[in-house]
């Protein structure tokens, strides 16, 4: 009998160790605008430059939590260091001080 349960411990332990792979939404890439060639007649005019938006800068305030990959992977003046001034690679750790 403890052969048995210990068998079972284990296939569950295999079982909550092996988890399934999700996949990402493979996104198609977008088509290109068609630009105007000098054969066609554009008025220029009518037509409106609209100013390019900026990407938004990661935010280095520690009050608020990092939206994106690139925001959290910032390192900031009040993050606790260890090391050198200018290190080769930084790890950063994403923890609770409990």
């Amino acid at each position: 009998m403890k052969k048995m349960l210990f068998f079972v411990f284990l296939i569950m332990l295999l079982a909550a160790c092996g988890g399934g792979t999700a996949e990402l939404p493979i996104s198609e890439p977008q088509a290109p605008a068609a630009n105007p060639t000098a054969d066609e007649a554009t008025d220029t005019a009518e037509t409106e430059a609209e100013p390019i938006a900026a990407e938004p800068q990661p935010e280095t305030d520690a009050s608020f939590p990092a939206a994106t990959v690139a925001g959290a992977a910032v390192v900031r003046e009040q993050d606790w260091v260890k090391g050198a001034e200018e290190p080769i690679i930084t790890i950063i750790e994403y923890g609770d001080f409990q």
